[in-house]
């Protein structure tokens, strides 16, 4: 079970360190404790171990948010977990300086992640819109191309009945 996790988190074949590959095998973990504990209640140093694993698994997550929101947020997302991580700290502890600037740098990484959004969607918008005209252009080309083919066959009759009439008339007036 634990190799299984490692091998679906790895970024790489050897990879172990990584905080994607650690939560996965403290998430492992955690959930293996919660079932040993609720069948052993009593079991208070299994208890304390899961509370240790449960905390370094939290360490961990608020390490991949600070580092990477994208990768953070993939994981979770992949792992099933919640977002619980809040790298701003209580505003009721901080002074009233302090409070505006958490809400502002708060508020610059929300339009951060809006701005890349919104790019992202922008970017396949325009995608599509150079896919359509590629086709519409390919369109044109070859309506273009079978006119072109049109008139050229249209050009080679009218040569080959030209010849037509003159071997003609030469053949009448060999008679």
């Amino acid at each position: 079970e634990k190799r299984q996790a490692m091998k679906q988190y790895q970024l790489h074949p050897t990879d172990t360190g990584s905080p994607e590959a650690q939560i996965a095998m403290l998430t492992v973990r955690i959930n293996r404790g919660n079932d040993h504990v609720r069948t052993a209640r009593k079991d208070n140093s299994s208890k304390r171990a899961l509370m240790r694993f449960v905390e370094a698994r939290k360490r961990h997550l608020r390490y991949l948010k600070r580092e990477s929101e994208e990768r953070y947020f993939a994981l979770i997302e992949k792992i099933g977990l919640n977002d619980t991580i809040n790298l701003v700290p209580p505003r009721a502890f901080l002074p009233a300086e302090a409070q505006r600037a958490a809400l502002q740098k708060q508020l610059r990484k929300k339009q951060e992640r809006q701005r890349v959004a919104d790019e992202k969607a922008a970017t396949v918008a325009r995608g599509a819109q150079l896919r359509e005209r590629h086709r519409q252009r390919m369109e044109l080309q070859g309506a273009q191309d079978e006119a072109h083919e049109k008139s050229r066959q249209a050009a080679q009759e009218a040569v080959d009945s030209a010849a037509a009439e003159e071997s003609m008339e030469e053949a009448r007036k060999g008679k």
